[in-house]
């Protein structure tokens, strides 16, 4: 199996970055495309709807992915409209569906003996620099330093970041369980958010120290542990190489790989799996 595993392609916004990865897509048989969430800029049906077509028109085989923050980021309208962040997982899963693609959230996907878990993970502030003083105020505010975490502005999910992660942790143990119940060794797990703490850059100044908080949870990286039996890589995205200490790590013999694409598609990786 070939697999073609990449993040924040960020649809139509980085017109360049999808370009590349369709003159990839023209030349290599890829057997999966595993999408590690910020398909779109926002989470707007059509633009979904025209990536996947663009896709498709060159490759006939399945597209795997998680959703990221950018794929929860709502407009005026759709906020006045009464939409929340939520309603967009089920608008999402609706058009992979209806090209034969699938959307992790509730469900795994088992392809003979491999199997693919994933979920989009949130942040829970469990990477924020407590000792320089930031306080879970200024954190719930997102405001900083002249600067604004646009989460904040965008998404409305009517609920604290814990309560946000808390679904995607549970979605994601009961893919794994599943997957070790059907008794599957070879399991590839899709995040967007960072799941460990091996990543985080914590020598920098205090301006970018700050920006930790929203990056990812240690919860993530602890539950794919607990299947380290199964699980052999973890892809993530939401932050790209330039602001974390490493690209990949091996970590009680799973490798987790960051695929942010966003500043450089060569970021993105060629897994191959016999």
């Amino acid at each position: 199996m070939i697999a073609l595993v990449a993040g924040d392609i960020h649809y139509p916004r980085e017109s360049y970055l999808f370009a590349q990865m369709l003159d990839l897509i023209k030349k290599t048989d890829f057997d999966y495309i595993l999408l590690c969430g910020d398909i779109l800029n926002y989470g707007n049906i059509q633009l979904l709807r025209n990536f996947l077509k663009k896709i498709h028109k060159y490759y006939k085989s399945k597209i795997i992915a998680v959703m990221g923050n950018h794929d929860f980021w709502l407009s005026k309208n759709a906020k006045r409209s009464g939409y929340t962040s939520w309603d967009l997982i089920d608008r999402y899963n609706r058009i992979f569906r209806s090209f034969g693609d699938h959307l992790l959230w509730k469900h795994e996907y088992i392809d003979r003996s491999i199997g693919f878990a994933g979920v989009p993970g949130w942040y829970d502030y469990s990477f924020a620099p407590w000792h320089l003083g930031i306080t879970r105020k200024m954190l719930d505010s997102g405001f900083y330093n002249g600067m604004f975490w646009n989460d904040l502005q965008y998404t409305k999910f009517n609920a604290k970041v814990e309560e946000i992660l808390e679904p995607n942790l549970i979605n994601l143990r009961k893919q794994l369980e599943s997957l070790r119940n059907h008794k599957i060794k070879k399991v590839i797990v899709l995040l967007h958010f960072v799941p460990l703490e091996d990543f985080i850059i914590k020598d920098s100044s205090k301006k970018e120290l700050f920006w930790n908080a929203y990056i990812g949870s240690r919860k993530l990286g602890d539950l794919i542990l607990e299947y380290k039996d199964i699980v052999r890589y973890v892809f993530f995205g939401h932050v790209d190489v330039r602001f974390l200490t490493k690209k990949a790590t091996i970590k009680e013999g799973v490798h987790f790989i960051n695929v942010d694409v966003s500043n450089n598609f060569e970021e993105r990786y060629i897994l191959e799996i016999k």
